[in-house]
């Protein structure tokens, strides 16, 4: 998803250049250029933006789909972590060295998949939110008055619209859920350790 939404913003900033291009002809040599192509270049965007809303559409029926299995797997995945890593760190001195790989591999698979997902879903939402800046930037620009409105009209549907990826609405899944997924389980870490100091 994140490469299409990065497809249309590249297709956008192409339709935009052409305009300027046309609208630089039309000042050095106004008979010969076409004059309806402004309206094609609107069009252009028109339809571009159409599937832009339609990849959000899909990917707010995934999230649909998906949350509640990712937030399943999310919370298995930071327990399996937490466990992992205090019996990793509890057995560290033992002599069993393969059941140290053994856990060492499970903690760094569960870590893969978190970092994957969280970066996936991270991805996504910053290629579609470049849509709205880039839009504003080719607003400033020398372009037909025409292609400005259709450009106005598409960054104010873009104002509310929120493209993120959450578990079950819970919570957002992106870069920051790794720092602070990393931060609980040292906490949880640090306190089961505590504990078990104070009994032994």
């Amino acid at each position: 998803m994140a490469k299409r939404f990065r497809l249309i913003n590249v297709r956008i900033r192409v339709v935009v250049i052409s305009e300027r291009l046309r609208q630089s002809i039309l000042r050095q040599n106004p008979p010969n250029v076409n004059l309806r192509h402004g309206c094609s270049s609107c069009k252009k965007v028109k339809t571009l933006m159409s599937a832009y809303h339609l990849l959000c559409d899909a990917m707010n029926q995934a999230n649909a789909f998906y949350g509640n299995i990712l937030l399943a797997f999310i919370f298995v995945t930071f327990i399996n972590i937490t466990e992992g890593l205090y019996f990793f760190l509890g057995l560290f001195h033992k002599e069993d060295k393969i059941f140290l790989y053994n856990i060492g591999s499970c903690i760094f698979s569960d870590a893969s998949f978190l970092v994957l997902v969280a970066l996936s879903s991270s991805g996504v939402s910053e290629a579609a939110g470049e849509t709205a800046s880039l839009i504003r930037k080719q607003i400033n620009l020398e372009l037909s008055s025409e292609l400005r409105e259709q450009l106005k009209s598409s960054l104010l549907q873009l104002l509310n619209k929120r493209v993120e990826f959450s578990a079950a609405g819970f919570f957002q899944i992106n870069k920051q859920t790794i720092t602070s997924m990393a931060a609980a389980v040292t906490t949880y870490l640090v306190i089961m350790i505590q504990f078990e100091s104070q009994f032994s």
